[in-house]
């Protein structure tokens, strides 16, 4: 798989035949946790800090309100805490802020009534003032996400760094593992393919864009797995550096350099754990923490 001379790229083989039925055995209905929480696009302003943009203004940042169903507390916390240390880690990540929802300028009366604070992620599709070209991997597979269950059985991990591979080059593979490294460690279960995305800055080259949606989202679904498969398992606590042996040779890559590109992640994230404490309740952070210890993947690099 490259690139031709007409620029052209080929697009990877979608996962098996299989993985686009329904699995009935499948105890959990998977779903997007970022999906069910209220957002709006807002615009930072030097004087006025976040507000609500005047009609016909767009808005650069999106801003999460906290979700006010028992059990899912401290989302926007959560997922601050995991970007967070993602940057720490070395992942490229946007600009977020935690905000007090009273503090953003024109929000409905009924938005600033919730507990808690609200989540802001600068948006990477926006650049002086203007727009900056964004696609999902979904759009560029051509995989249709009307049903939750195409963009978490349609594609695997391979496919996803295969693509990244050839649109963005070879170098990006290596982010491509970063990421789900990141995601084994956290319990983020909502990396589908809609949650990778790539842009064009100059309007022409493709990159890979900063991550977004890592969410830890084991603390709020039990049971919940890694959503797309690596090494035909979506089980967090089965990945180890081995996992990626196909997605290495799918991508272009050396068996032997993905390992140590794992392990090097593996060992970032670790080294840079202690930020998720504070985000995180001491209960939620002990949880995540002690979590470790049933992963292969954690229990390979420390020994």
């Amino acid at each position: 798989m490259d690139n031709g001379d007409n620029g052209q790229v080929t697009v990877p083989e979608l996962a098996g035949a299989e993985e686009a039925g329904p699995e009935p055995d499948d105890p959990l209905l998977k779903f997007s946790l970022a999906g069910v929480q209220l957002k709006f696009s807002v615009r930072l302003d030097a004087q006025k800090g976040l507000t609500i943009p005047a009609r016909g203004q767009a808005g650069d940042w999106i801003l999460k309100l906290p979700d006010g169903r028992p059990g899912f507390d401290g989302v926007p916390e959560a997922e601050f805490g995991s970007l967070a240390l993602a940057r720490e880690a070395g992942i490229v990540v946007p600009e977020t802020r935690l905000v007090p929802p009273t503090d953003v300028r024109g929000l409905p009366e009924w938005a600033t009534d919730v507990v808690g604070d609200a989540f802001a992620i600068r948006r990477f599709d926006r650049a002086d003032g203007g727009r900056v070209h964004v696609e999902e991997l979904a759009q560029v597979l051509d995989i249709p996400t009307g049903s939750d269950r195409a963009k978490y059985r349609r594609a695997n991990f391979e496919t996803i760094a295969a693509l990244v591979g050839a649109l963005c080059g070879q170098a990006a593979v290596g982010e491509v593992i970063d990421r789900i490294v990141l995601n084994v460690l956290v319990g983020n279960g909502d990396a589908h393919v809609k949650n990778w995305a790539v842009t064009y800055p100059n309007g022409r080259t493709p990159q890979l864009s900063p991550a977004y949606d890592i969410i830890p989202t084991v603390l709020f679904i039990p049971g919940d797995d890694l959503g797309l498969k690596l090494n035909d398992s979506r089980a967090f606590e089965e990945v180890t550096p081995s996992s990626f042996d196909r997605l290495a040779v799918r991508a272009g890559w050396s068996v032997g350099d993905a390992r140590t590109r794992v392990v090097e992640a593996t060992q970032n994230v670790l080294d840079n754990w202690p930020t998720l404490a504070d985000f995180l309740t001491r209960g939620r952070y002990k949880r995540l923490t002690e979590r470790l210890g049933h992963l292969a993947l954690s229990r390979a690099v420390r020994g």
